[in-house]
């Protein structure tokens, strides 16, 4: 679910998917703030 939510990220924005690419552990801390 997880790689999901990056592609969604990607999608959305650029910026936000690299940077959750680089870093997947801070994949959550985006996720809540675009929640």
């Amino acid at each position: 679910m997880e790689y999901k939510a990056i592609i969604v990220e990607k999608l959305e924005d650029e910026r936000i998917g690299t940077i959750t690419l680089n870093r997947p552990e801070q994949m959550n801390t985006f996720d809540t703030r675009l929640a």
